[in-house]
């Protein structure tokens, strides 16, 4: 994070992409610009998101079975664990 700089967003734009409003005003964010510590990557340091599922049994029996991925994003439909318009985002479907 050596490289790191900081911008400013207003609040409206960071609604506008699903945040909830806050009623903070303009917003102090970061990005990388690169450089040699991170490699001109401009990530080094960050933290990485991540999308977790838990594993039901039903969703590890289908694993073990070898089931394809449009299978166990069925179940997880139908068991709630995330909705059909996630899935679509997320899979980009």
């Amino acid at each position: 994070m050596d490289c790191r700089v900081p911008y400013e967003m207003d609040e409206a734009e960071l609604v506008s992409q699903g945040f909830v409003p806050q009623g903070r005003g303009p917003l102090t964010l970061h990005r990388g610009r690169g450089c040699q510590v991170c490699n001109f990557t401009g990530v080094k340091g960050r933290v990485a998101l991540y999308e977790v599922m838990p594993v039901t049994r039903e969703i590890r029996d289908l694993i073990v079975a070898g089931a394809g991925a449009a299978e166990i994003k069925q179940v997880e439909v139908r068991e709630g664990t995330t909705t059909l318009e996630e899935v679509r985002r997320v899979t980009g479907e």
